[in-house]
């Protein structure tokens, strides 16, 4: 498959869909106009050269403009285009709720003039036709972000890029916050190799810092409790949907301990099902 097609009815999830499509890897355009739909077949081969799949998402919106739906279907089958269509369902009184709780218009409000639960019933019945060419039909009226995202791993992840990115990066408080930080933890309670003047210009990339860090008793015990609240949680993380998240380890400069537990937290969870990345922000401050 070269091409995915996610449609459905508005407030389904297809914005949650295409997000789950993405951190699988696909290149996704939401909205796609339907009268561009004649010129897909180059997009997606100029993306399969890349090794990448594409996913679009043909709703109300662009759809509503066609008198002939089953044509549109037609018309990718004469393109050649090697193509799946998933369809994105929930009960009309779902639907209602979740418009009246965003508090957002349904596309056909302002279009057709009609209130939210006829515009909701205009939708259906136009989006039949969509609905039964479609080869997955995915009724999310009892799925949450994370089980709609669970589903769309299910069916479209390839087993590697499920893996959760977890980033391990340690930094310094006294250069600032690390903004986009999904855990942190505070190590500054442990000796500073700071004040140990043949370690003050090294960092825990080294090992003689390392030792140092490491070698008293409470060290190893907060960097146990660490590893195995990670261990523990990672996977619940990932449970909920999570594609990445980042730990932040502190200290004050970011040269030390840190980098010390950063270092070797990274290699601790190796085998824990994640793909890591561990990054030292504050590591050539002077």
């Amino acid at each position: 498959m070269d091409l995915l097609i996610v449609s459905g009815m508005s407030g389904s999830g297809k914005s949650t869909a295409m997000n789950a499509l993405e951190d699988l890897g696909y290149f996704c355009i939401d909205n796609f106009p339907a009268s561009l739909l004649p010129y897909i077949s180059k997009v997606v081969q100029n993306y399969k050269a890349l090794n990448q799949h594409v996913a679009i998402t043909l709703d109300i919106r662009s759809l509503e403009v066609l008198d002939d739906i089953p044509g549109v279907f037609e018309m990718l089958d004469e393109e050649i285009v090697n193509y799946q269509t998933i369809f994105l369902d929930s009960g009309n009184e779902v639907l209602l709720r979740r418009f009246k709780e965003t508090r957002r218009n349904h596309p056909l409000m302002s279009s057709k003039r009609v209130d939210l639960e006829r515009g909701i019933e205009l939708e259906r019945e136009y989006m039949a036709d969509v609905k039964n060419v479609s080869d997955y039909i995915i009724d999310t009226s009892m799925d949450g972000t994370a089980q709609l995202k669970q589903k769309i791993n299910l069916l479209f992840g390839d087993g590697v890029k499920e893996k959760l990115q977890l980033n391990l990066v340690s930094f310094g408080f006294k250069h600032g916050m690390l903004q986009d930080a999904d855990l942190l933890f505070d190590v500054r309670c442990l000796s500073n190799p700071y004040y140990v003047p043949e370690l003050r210009h090294k960092t825990g990339l080294d090992q003689e810092v390392r030792d140092y860090v490491m070698g008293a008793e409470v060290a190893q015990g907060l960097f146990k409790h660490i590893e195995d609240y990670l261990k523990y949680s990672l996977p619940l993380y990932k449970l909920e949907g999570k594609s990445q998240l980042v730990v932040g380890i502190a200290c004050t400069g970011g040269k030390h301990r840190s980098v010390t537990f950063a270092k070797l937290l990274g290699e601790a969870l190796e085998n824990e099902d994640v793909l890591i990345q561990v990054h030292h922000r504050d590591i050539l401050r002077k």
